[in-house]
């Protein structure tokens, strides 16, 4: 009897060391910090968006709701920015372009109905809703956004929130 319970307590003891080392082995890594020096500057170049149809239906959804962002703020209509969507990096000439003034009634220009328009509900000014098919989002290589001021940025990112069968959701961010 005596040699059972010494079996017994030196078991729990090991399986005692081995919750520890596990507990300590897991997450015990301290986060990767890089502190930068007095007077230090880093240029930090966002990569411009390659492939932007990966999530996009195969077929081109007939209605396109969007939503553009540059640097974190909505790009308005009174921007005067015009974004232009090309085919690949190399191309000189975009297949599809849009005028920040137009944003509130491009839905009207491409005849969405009134039950579309109810997308454009709760929207902010920088939501462009797009019914007639004629933005297929799928031979979008590269999108730009240049400003009056001449400035052009490039879209680091076209993010889908949502897909259905003839309609796209997604918001494009220029950095």
């Amino acid at each position: 009897m005596k040699l059972m319970k010494t079996a017994v307590s030196f078991s729990v003891a090991g399986l005692l060391a081995v919750a520890i080392f596990a507990f300590q082995s897991c997450g015990s890594r301290a986060a990767r910090v890089v502190r930068m020096k007095v007077g230090e500057t880093v240029v930090v170049t966002p990569i411009p968006a390659m492939n932007l149809s990966s999530d996009l239906p195969a077929k081109p959804p007939q209605k396109v709701l969007l939503r553009f962002m540059s640097g974190g703020k909505e790009i308005t209509p009174s921007s005067d920015a015009e974004i232009s969507f090309f085919e690949n990096m190399e191309a000189t000439e975009a297949f599809y372009a849009i005028k920040a003034a137009d944003f509130p009634v491009l839905h009207l220009q491409t005849k969405c109905s009134s039950g579309d328009v109810a997308l454009l509900d709760n929207a902010v000014e920088s939501d462009v809703l797009i019914c007639d098919g004629s933005l297929d989002l799928r031979k979008a290589g590269r999108i730009d956004i240049k400003f009056p001021d001449g400035k052009l940025k490039s879209a680091t990112g076209v993010l889908p929130e949502s897909t259905e069968s003839d309609l796209f959701v997604g918001h494009v961010t220029f950095f």
